[in-house]
């Protein structure tokens, strides 16, 4: 998107081809890329969010999905770490219904280079049914 700036659409670039992906314009992407994502940067701080998958009440476990992680650093927990239930179940790899695109903030590209791998296109979401979804979901762990 235009609201990156040149600079960092060079790197993000750079990052996305080494990771595979095919950099192409808004109206050919699956992912369309914003700036102006400090605020994600900036929800972290020093706690860690997560998103209860399942519990297993018999264990005492809770499967969580770590925020800008991804998947395959889902874990099992001590679900007294663990307020809240899971969603009901959603295709997590499509954006919502009335979405034909993934909207992400560049956190989404650079964070590749951190995990070598990609993560979870709702941890990064920008439209704003992420975001309530978002408050509705959030725990913090400390």
């Amino acid at each position: 998107d235009e609201s990156v700036p040149a600079a960092t659409q060079a790197e993000l670039a750079r990052i996305a081809r080494a990771h595979c992906a095919e950099v192409v314009g808004p109206d050919e992407a699956s992912h369309v890329v914003f700036g102006g994502d400090e605020d994600d940067e900036a929800e972290g701080g020093e706690k860690e969010f997560l998103t209860p998958l399942a519990i297993d009440e018999e264990r005492g476990l809770a499967l969580v999905h770590w925020w800008y992680a991804p998947d395959s650093q889902d874990e099992w927990i001590d679900a007294s770490r663990v307020t809240g239930s899971p969603e009901p179940s959603h295709d997590w790899t499509k954006p919502l219904e009335s979405e034909k695109k993934w909207r992400v903030g560049c956190r989404f590209v650079r964070d590749v280079a951190v995990h070598n791998e990609w993560g979870s296109e709702v941890d990064y979401e920008l439209e704003e049914p992420r975001r309530a979804r978002k408050r509705k979901r959030e725990q913090a762990v400390a």
